[in-house]
């Protein structure tokens, strides 16, 4: 199943680059906050002995794409076919009161749910905690700055200004972020009818 996840993250994300120009999702709450992205992309070619599939992207770039074998319905895709890719992640954070220097990230299992129908479809879901310092706190601009597990430093805005009265630099917080992949693979769109 991870292999499943990291080709459909691949692939949202190959498509993506090219229609969010890279931007990471950006935290406008830390109480909580999420961020959806849809991609489509056209299928303009299909090795099927390989399961191979070549997806155009709005933006014209193409990017082949293997088929993991645990993916049934490929015989159903065609060139012409719509590749949709939702994208979806959200973040919690609550604070912790402790002092410790211990920063630390755990990962959920991904959890795979195929959804019904002729074409491949199915949801990758898959959540991760980190445990982060308080480096700074602005309590004027209501800007919090947190150093992860691997040393980098985040700056968060915070909506709510109640949540940083009781956070002062040295203090854990713990961030929370779910992580959502739909992919499904719909007919061509049909030519319109000739007047």
């Amino acid at each position: 199943m991870k292999t499943v996840l990291r080709a459909a993250l691949a692939a949202g994300f190959a498509l993506a680059v090219s229609a969010h120009a890279q931007q990471a999702p950006r935290v406008t709450d830390a109480a909580g906050a999420a961020e959806a992205v849809t991609v489509t992309g056209k299928i303009t070619a299909i090795d099927r002995a390989n399961r191979l599939a070549t997806v155009q992207g709005p933006e014209g770039r193409s990017v082949v794409l293997r088929v993991d074998p645990s993916v049934t319905r490929f015989d159903n895709v065609k060139v012409g076919d719509v590749l949709v890719l939702k994208y979806m992640q959200s973040i919690a954070i609550a604070l912790e009161k402790s002092s410790g220097a211990i920063r630390e990230a755990t990962q959920t299992a991904p959890v795979t749910t195929k959804l019904p129908g002729d074409k491949p479809a199915g949801v990758v879901a898959q959540q991760t905690t980190i445990t982060a310092n308080v480096v700074a706190v602005d309590a004027k601009s209501q800007m919090v700055s947190l150093k992860g597990p691997a040393g980098n430093v985040v700056e968060l805005k915070v909506k709510d200004p109640a949540l940083l009265r009781d956070i002062k630099p040295g203090d854990q917080v713990r961030a929370v972020y779910n992580e959502a992949l739909a992919i499904a693979v719909e007919d061509a769109p049909k030519p319109a009818a000739k007047k």
